[in-house]
């Protein structure tokens, strides 16, 4: 116990615990985001419709895009915030590339607060993720988007598995211009491996952010094709 506290009082000497947000000295060495600069997050209180991103109060099911348009999008969109927030975006920049994975737990709390906020009924619903190609997940040295699945399945005490694999190593999606690039480049990246598990389930499909939706469209299409029924795509923030 004296060790640990000698230890951590000196790191906060050497490398003293700053927001993320506003770069303010933090008590709490694990926060690493200041209570008011969490407050400027601004959450989400409905579902969106993927085509158009239109809310879509009350969480109805439909929007004014016709069944053959939609079929590109076999999903209702949830996104917790928007990207144009710059604190989302220092949080999920050093999340991602610079290997901070206990931000999980600030960017997992914000998509329990999302899902509470706008009372999805994901009662039932089987938790799954987008995954990484393996070299990448190894590099990074976890799956971002599997560690967010593993804080909502057990808040909502729900069941989690891994039903994709990705066996493509495609270049990353922030490398393409549009929506078509996008979709060409995540073509045929995933594959199903538990189709049993996804039969007539309803899935919560979890990534951390959502673009274009190409990807997004591509896993929740798969999920389709294997037997899945109603999709929600849970993002923490949409661009």
């Amino acid at each position: 116990m004296f060790l640990t506290k000698l230890k951590n009082n000196l790191l906060d000497i050497l490398f003293p615990p700053i927001c993320l947000g506003c770069q303010k000295h933090l008590e709490d060495r694990d926060k690493f985001v200041c209570d008011c600069c969490l407050s400027l997050i601004k959450l989400n209180n409905t579902l969106f419709c993927p085509v158009c991103q239109a809310r879509l109060p009350e969480n109805k099911r439909i929007c004014g895009h016709g069944s053959k348009k939609s079929k590109k999008f076999p999903y209702l969109l949830a996104a917790a915030s928007s990207y144009d927030n710059k604190i989302i975006q220092e949080i999920v920049h050093n999340y991602k590339y610079k290997g901070f994975n206990r931000l999980s737990l600030v960017l997992g709390n914000i998509l329990i607060d999302y899902l509470q906020i706008a009372r999805l009924p994901i009662t039932g619903y089987l938790i799954t993720y987008i995954p990484l190609y393996y070299s990448r997940e190894k590099k990074r040295g976890f799956n971002q988007s599997k560690l967010l699945a593993e804080l909502i399945s057990k808040n909502f005490n729900l069941e989690m598995a891994g039903v994709l694999k990705r066996i493509k190593n495609n270049p990353p999606q922030a490398k393409t211009k549009n929506y078509n690039e996008r979709a060409q480049n995540i073509s045929g990246a995933f594959q199903i491996i538990n189709s049993e598990k996804i039969k007539n389930r309803n899935v919560l499909l979890i990534d951390d952010v959502y673009t274009s939706g190409a990807t997004m469209s591509e896993a929740a299409r798969i999920l389709k094709q294997n037997g899945a029924n109603k999709i929600i795509a849970l993002a923490v923030a949409k661009t």
